[in-house]
């Protein structure tokens, strides 16, 4: 025990640099599929493996279990990972993994385990099955797993493969996942790996189909491979010195890899990223020199489907988040905040020890059974100094517990047991772009999962070197959890858009997110989230369920003065106040987009179905929604025209070409025919157009123009859209949208100009504006991955086109509205990942706060 205290500084350096210099992956070849089980149990065949004795300097030990111990190393008892490793040694270490998952999958995922108790021996030295450094060659170990599984077939009796889902080898020796300073190099000592079917392929090709057993009746089709323990001798100036490093973190990491986990640290550098805030990380997998890792964090058990989150919807809101171990039915554990449709934020709340009774191990030391509380941090069980800890750690009461805490230095009476909320933001387009490669957290700059490190420093996996140029790296300290009374200089109790860290996306787009007022930690903390932001406020989120989830909205109407939505889906009108509740629904309303108008105190919306003209009359909350039949069906949208005291005029199309001009008097609840003024086409009518400026009504067919004095021209295209308006001279201009995206601009009945807009994609609608404030209207399109803005001679405008910069692409129709109230016209474009970038046509800029995200896709045209 004297040598362990003599030389406590070397181990704080030499595992320090064990848990940042973790070499390679985890798993190589990770699957894009996650893991189905039947019952939610795996059941694992594990085989302990020796090599042919070799005394090669670049591995340890000779390739014989416990060869890697000498001295009084090979008796000691007061170590990790004691001699003799047998069958019982490894059922232990199976033993902790099964008590993991099933604590920390809450009860999802149950681990059965048999070891055959016979050790194979293979008929090469270690090195032979050793892949080259940096080498993402495995044929060796693929090798190596065949000729296991092979012998075992042959050598043993029978065993029914086919009652196991997984198979893991125990070889003697330690694994070459880690660099320590006085070894003599470890080079061709077996990485730790998990080797799945994607693997295999990358091995022998796509056609195999795994190692044939019983006859080829079962294929083995992956292998974890894990060495016997991870400590080592190493030489110092005063002999030999023993560095206890345990495998238990590693095993249900190898584990979470065959459930389908990605490594979650930079698997090129072997640095950190998410510090030991998760699972699938360095840092965690030996934290407390392997004993124990902490839980998962709140993006694995989503990922592996332990874990709903609770998702907050847009508007401002307090929240309380309750540690899990303690929550109770309706406890709100998880939340999930969107930024667009593939980042958002995960908040949880951990707790070292929300139990409030300590730590609580139970460990195996000769086959009997201990049980040791830690109340608090000693100089026994940091996480760099395991002295009061030997045999294998079985079960622990909360891993939590190996999250950062205080350290020794903190005066006594202090709680050691907290931690706080940690916040994730996750980009959803990262994970699945990299995951095949295991490179998700590769790019420090541009991680798939990253903990949002609360002191603004950003020092997880960030290389430093002191004054006389010793390395050090960036571990992660409950300082970069979010609490009120957090000391750290950047601090500022609030996480939104001009924090250090800020709310911004992965690519510098405005969420407009600000989560603040954290409360003081405890088993449960609150804090408020509120979206918006000055003159960008965003309205409360309409979340609610529909009868087909799969169809998209067509938002209709606002209507203000008393805040209610009416919407569209699937035919169906819904009425919902400003919380997103259903107050009214009408089936079967419309299949056209509805007309909306407002006239005193009443609100008109219409909606059509086949023959049907659905009128839905609205005063204060009193609905009444009254139907008049045609006899042939309605093709063209209702149009309103005007009103005089107690009617309201409006005109709609049907199949047979008539033009009907009706009145509806809002008193009596009533329509009738205004007039006799009836357009006869000998074709339906597509669409209406009124020009409330020269009251003149135009009506089209497939490719014909009309207005109330009969035939005006015919278009060779389809007429897609039009939009009737007057010009700077009083004159009446009509724009029409053909098809191949030709535009006509017609000008007193006669065409002034056509032109064809250059698209990769059919144009549907356009907005006719004077974005230029010079009296003259330009047409706004949206052209796919830009915004384009055309004269009425089909030039484009100055400062245009506009490119989405992300190059993801806009849908919808843009709008034009005054924002900053600076008397010019700008523009409202939404793109397809639910950004909403506001433009001034004058600069051809976005504005200072724009883009601001929504929060998810966009699915419909905005009002």
């Amino acid at each position: 025990m004297a040598i362990k205290k003599y030389l406590i500084l070397l181990l704080f350096v030499s595992v320090n640099l064990c848990s940042q210099t973790f070499i390679g992956n985890l798993n190589p070849f990770p699957s894009t599929e996650k893991l189905q089980l039947a019952n939610d149990t795996l059941k694992i065949l594990a085989v302990m493996v020796e090599f042919q004795e070799d005394k090669y300097d670049a591995t340890y030990g000779n390739g014989k279990f416990g060869s890697i111990y000498t001295g009084e190393n090979k008796t000691r008892k007061d170590i990790l990972d004691p001699l003799p490793h047998n069958t019982e040694y490894f059922s232990n270490h199976l033993e902790f993994a099964k008590n993991y998952f099933k604590k920390v999958s809450n009860n999802n995922l149950n681990l059965g385990f048999y070891i055959l108790p016979q050790v194979i021996t293979v008929s090469k030295e270690m090195r032979e099955y050793s892949p080259a450094v940096n080498s993402n060659d495995f044929s060796a170990m693929g090798n190596f797993c065949q000729e296991v599984w092979t012998t075992i077939d042959t050598s043993t009796n029978f065993i029914d493969f086919n009652q196991y889902d997984l198979f893991v080898i125990f070889h003697a020796g330690v694994g070459r996942e880690l660099n320590t300073p006085g070894s003599l190099g470890n080079d061709k000592d077996l990485p730790s790996v998990y080797l799945g079917s994607k693997a295999f392929k990358e091995i022998y090709g796509q056609q195999f189909a795994g190692f044939p057993v019983e006859g080829g009746s079962f294929q083995i089709t992956n292998t974890i491979i894990l060495p016997e323990t991870e400590s080592r001798e190493v030489e110092t100036f005063n002999g030999n010195y023993l560095i206890e490093l345990t495998i238990n973190g590693l095993i249900v990491a190898s584990i979470a890899s065959h459930l389908g986990l990605p490594d979650l640290y930079d698997t090129e550098s072997g640095l950190s990223r998410i510090g030991r805030f998760g699972l699938m990380d360095g840092q965690s997998i030996f934290a407390y020199m392997g004993l124990f890792p902490p839980e998962p964090s709140a993006w694995e058990k989503i990922y592996l489907g332990w874990e709903i989150p609770t998702t907050i919807s847009v508007g401002e809101h307090n929240v309380n988040l309750v540690n899990y171990l303690i929550a109770q039915g309706g406890d709100t554990t998880l939340l999930k905040i969107p930024i667009n449709s593939s980042e958002y934020f995960l908040v949880e709340n951990r707790k070292r020890d929300a139990l409030k009774n300590g730590s609580i191990l139970n460990y195996i030391v000769d086959d009997l059974q201990y049980t040791k509380t830690f109340k608090r941090d000693t100089t026994g069980y940091l996480y760099y100094d395991v002295d009061s800890i030997s045999g294998v750690v079985i079960d622990v009461d909360e891993f939590d517990w190996a999250l950062p805490g205080y350290e020794l230095e903190d005066k006594i009476g202090d709680p050691f047991d907290d931690i706080g909320l940690l916040i994730w933001h996750i980009d959803e387009n990262i994970i699945q772009s990299k995951i095949e490669n295991n490179e998700i957290n590769n790019d420090k700059n541009n991680l798939g999962v990253r903990l949002i490190e609360a002191d603004g420093i950003f020092e997880i996996g960030e290389e430093f070197y002191t004054l006389i140029g010793d390395r050090v790296v960036g571990e992660g300290t409950k300082e970069d959890t979010w609490y009120s009374s957090n000391p750290a200089e950047f601090y500022e109790n609030e996480f939104g858009l001009n924090t250090k860290p800020n709310t911004n996306s992965n690519n510098g787009s405005k969420s407009l997110i600000t989560i603040n007022n954290f409360s003081e930690i405890n088993n449960t903390m609150s804090f408020d989230v509120k979206f918006g932001y000055e003159n960008f406020e965003l309205l409360k989120s309409t979340h609610f369920n529909l009868l087909n989830n799969n169809s998209e909205l067509s938002y209709l109407h606002i209507q203000t003065n008393d805040q209610k939505l009416y919407l569209l889906n699937n035919k169906n009108l819904y009425r919902l106040n400003i919380d997103g509740q259903i107050q009214k629904t009408i089936n079967d309303f419309s299949n056209l987009r509805p007309a909306v108008s407002s006239h005193n105190t009443v609100n008109l919306i219409l909606g059509v179905v086949e023959n049907k003209l659905n009128i839905l009359h609205t005063e204060g909350l009193l609905d009444t929604c009254i139907t008049f039949l045609f006899s042939d069906s309605i093709t063209a949208n209702p149009v309103f025209r005007n009103f005089d005291q107690d009617t309201i005029y409006f005109s709609l199309g049907i199949s047979n070409g008539r033009l009907f001009n009706i009145g509806y008097n809002v008193i009596e609840k009533r329509i009738y025919i205004s007039d006799s003024n009836q357009i006869i086409l000998d074709q339906s009518i597509n669409q209406i157009l009124y020009n409330s400026y020269s009251l003149i009504t135009y009506v089209s067919s497939d490719n014909h123009l009309w207005n109330t004095s009969g035939l005006l021209l015919n278009i060779p295209e389809k007429i897609i859209h039009s939009i009737a308006t007057i010009d700077k001279n009083n004159q009446n201009v009509l724009v029409l949208l053909s098809e191949d995206n030709i535009f006509y601009v017609i000008q007193e009945n006669y065409i002034l100009e056509t032109f064809k807009v250059l698209s990769n994609v059919p144009l549907t609608s356009f907005t006719l504006a004077d974005i230029k404030k010079d009296g003259d209207n330009y047409i706004v399109l949206n052209n796919g991955k830009k915004i384009e803005a055309y004269n009425l001679n089909g030039a484009l405008a100055e400062n245009f086109p506009f490119y989405d910069p992300l190059k993801i692409g806009f849908t919808g129709l843009p709008l034009t509205t005054d924002v900053d109230d600076d008397s010019y016209l700008d523009i409202i474009a939404t793109t397809i990942d639910g950004r909403i970038i506001v433009l001034n046509p004058q600069k051809g800029t976005e504005f200072s706060l724009s883009p601001i995200y929504s929060g998810a896709k966009i699915s419909s045209t905005p009002i």
